[in-house]
Order: C-alpha cells, then sequence, then structure tokens
C-alpha cells in the first residue's frame, strides 16, 4: 500500500513539472506583446506633374495607389519596442523632381518594422520601390513602375505602362486594365516564387517565360518559335519550363522567369 502511495505522488510530481513549463512560456510571450508599440507619422506635399517617387525600406510593407491631385501623401506606421522604434529613423525628402522616402535604422539589430502607405499623383513615376523584408502592392499606376524586395512577395493590380519587378523569395502577380502598347515591357523575375500575369485577351506582345523547376501555362494561345526538340520525355518537359513565341500578332515585350515556381498567364477579368 505505501509503494502505490509512493508511486502516485511520483507522477503528481512530474506532471506538476511539465505543466509548469507552458504557464511560464505564456507569461513571457504576454509581456513581449504588451510591449510591442505603434509609432504613425503623416506627410503631405504638393508635387509637380511627372514628379518621381522612390521608397526604400528595410524592414516592412509598402503600399501604393494614386488619385487625381498633385499631391503626395505618406504614412509610415512604425511597430516595436520603444527602444527599436527610437533608434529606427524615417527619412522623407522633397525637391524639384518628387519626393523619396527612406527607412534609416541607426542601429541595425535593433530596427522596427515600419509599414508605409503612400497616395500618389497619378502622373507620378515610381522610379525604385524595394524593401528588403515585406511585401510591395501598388495599384492604379499609369506611369513606368520599377520595384524590388529580398523577401516578400509583389502584386500589381490595374497597371498600364511598362513594368519592372524583381524579388528573391516571394511570388508576383500583376496585373493590366487595358491593352499594352507597342513600346511596352512587362518584365517579373524571381528565384523562388511563382508568376501571374493578367493580361486583355486581345493582347499582341512577344512572350519570353522560363522557369527551371515548374510548368509554363497560358488560357491565351501563343504561336510558338520555330525551335528543334526531340519528341521524348525530356522535349516535351522543356517545352512546358520555356516558351518563346507571341501573344496576337507580337508587340509588347513581356519577360517572364523564376528559378522555382509556376508561371501562369490568364485572361485579365
Amino acid at each position: 500500500m505505501k509503494k502505490n502511495i509512493r508511486v502516485l505522488l511520483l507522477c503528481l510530481s512530474i506532471s506538476t513539472i511539465h505543466l509548469a513549463k507552458p504557464i511560464i512560456f505564456f507569461e513571457d510571450f504576454t509581456w513581449w506583446w504588451d510591449n510591442t508599440k505603434e509609432e504613425i507619422t503623416t506627410h503631405e506635399q504638393t508635387l509637380t506633374p511627372g514628379s518621381t517617387v522612390s521608397v526604400s525600406n528595410k524592414k516592412g510593407d509598402i503600399k501604393i495607389t494614386t488619385w487625381n491631385k498633385n499631391k503626395i501623401v505618406i504614412e509610415a506606421k512604425k511597430k516595436g519596442t520603444d527602444e527599436e522604434i527610437k533608434l529606427t529613423k524615417v527619412e522623407t525628402l522633397y525637391t524639384k523632381h518628387g519626393a523619396s522616402i527612406k527607412t534609416i535604422p541607426l542601429k541595425i539589430d535593433r530596427q522596427c518594422t515600419v509599414d508605409y502607405t503612400l497616395i500618389i499623383p497619378n502622373t507620378a513615376i515610381l522610379t525604385m520601390i524595394e524593401t528588403e523584408k515585406g511585401a510591395i502592392s501598388i495599384k492604379n499606376v499609369s506611369t513606368a513602375t520599377r520595384a524590388h524586395a529580398h523577401y516578400g512577395t509583389i502584386d500589381l493590380d490595374s497597371v498600364t505602362n511598362s513594368v519592372q519587378v524583381s524579388t528573391k523569395h516571394g511570388g508576383i502577380t500583376i496585373c493590366t486594365s487595358e491593352d499594352l502598347k507597342s513600346t511596352d515591357k512587362i518584365v517579373a523575375l524571381t528565384e523562388c516564387g511563382s508568376i501571374k500575369l493578367e493580361i486583355p485577351s486581345d493582347t499582341n506582345a512577344t512572350l519570353y517565360a522560363k522557369t527551371n523547376k515548374g510548368t509554363v501555362t497560358s488560357d491565351q494561345p501563343i504561336t510558338l518559335e520555330p525551335r528543334t526538340l526531340k519528341i521524348c520525355q525530356a522535349g516535351l518537359a522543356e517545352l512546358k519550363r520555356d516558351i518563346r513565341g507571341a501573344l496576337g500578332h507580337g508587340g509588347a515585350i513581356i519577360k517572364l522567369q523564376t528559378s522555382r515556381g509556376n508561371i501562369r498567364i490568364v485572361e485579365a477579368a
């Protein structure tokens, strides 16, 4: 009987020890969460038509849309501890040529997240929008656009001009709301991620689409360039990964390339 009591007490002690660990972890996590703060700053500035806009971020998302006003509105939302917020500077420079926004960490290992939301004139030119770690979203832009993310997705919606975007790790989605002009270029490059391009059904363009590990598919007919292939499994696999040809009668240049991921060309809704 005494032996059974000792075994029961030992089991209760072990259970108590194991139950204590998650409770302590939860308390520590709550303490960290309670110390995460937000700081929001807003800037407004009148820009001349055709001004350039650039954004360089370290850690955080960038969202950009346009309106029919010659004014830029910039919202920068910092998220982190009090120390991280104080050690992360948002620099906004205005010149006669346009606006430049940049995140400057005073200490690399003590920087907070900065999410940018911009409303820009519909005549502004996006010379370079980049973030090292975060997503980029750009909507309703009718001028040439360049964007780059090291780690993050890129989403362009309702663009009507040339686009040059790239990311190392992340997918890319581009939707063109109008027919491409013969002088337009759509270039999307990623090392690891899929690419989706939405274009009108009557698009005329010269297409180059290639993936090293994945497949290329298109809802629209493509007139393939002549090439010599062996009719075997390897030859057919190459044809699914490397597409060169024309949409419609050819014209604008479309180049889509990923090292690892699928490429899809679909009809814009």
